[in-house]
């Protein structure tokens, strides 16, 4: 291993959630979402299980407006269907570019195979209400899945 990022982790406020998932909303076309639990809001109800689903821009801003307490999403290339990814070695072996992994209402880590998306969220995020961003090397990696 070397020192390379692979990611980005923080405490956030849980606004900050809706403010990543509009960015990418407009930088993507297409999303899998491998679970996001305990999401409300006016117009829907989603499921607290864990479900599996490709969805668009437009809804990832729906899902913005709701309260999100967990999120594991993986963006791949557009016309690439997406899947779970189980390792760190799954993801690189993978066509998907990101992951972004939200949990306890609070934290936040994004991996990418694009350093300098990383550094584009780091900026984002450090005009941000967060805590303790720091950088994900490969060294300091300790994650033994790519999911909750």
């Amino acid at each position: 291993m070397n020192n390379k990022i692979i990611g980005i982790e923080s405490s956030v406020n849980p606004g900050v959630i809706k403010i990543i998932l509009n960015h990418y909303s407009v930088m993507y076309d297409e999303f899998y979402i491998l679970q996001c639990s305990k999401i409300h809001s006016k117009e829907m109800l989603l499921p607290e299980d864990t479900y599996h689903i490709t969805v668009d821009g437009q809804y990832l801003r729906d899902v913005a407006q709701s309260t999100v307490w967990e999120l594991v999403m993986y963006i791949y290339p557009e016309g690439i269907t997406g899947s779970e990814i189980g390792t760190y070695e799954d993801f690189l072996e993978s066509e998907c570019n990101t992951c972004v992994i939200y949990y306890d209402c609070g934290y936040l880590e994004i991996y990418s195979k694009d350093e300098e998306h990383l550094f584009a969220m780091h900026k984002i995020l450090s005009r941000l209400d967060t805590d303790e961003l720091t950088f994900v090397t490969e060294e300091n990696f300790d994650r033994t899945a790519m999911h909750l």
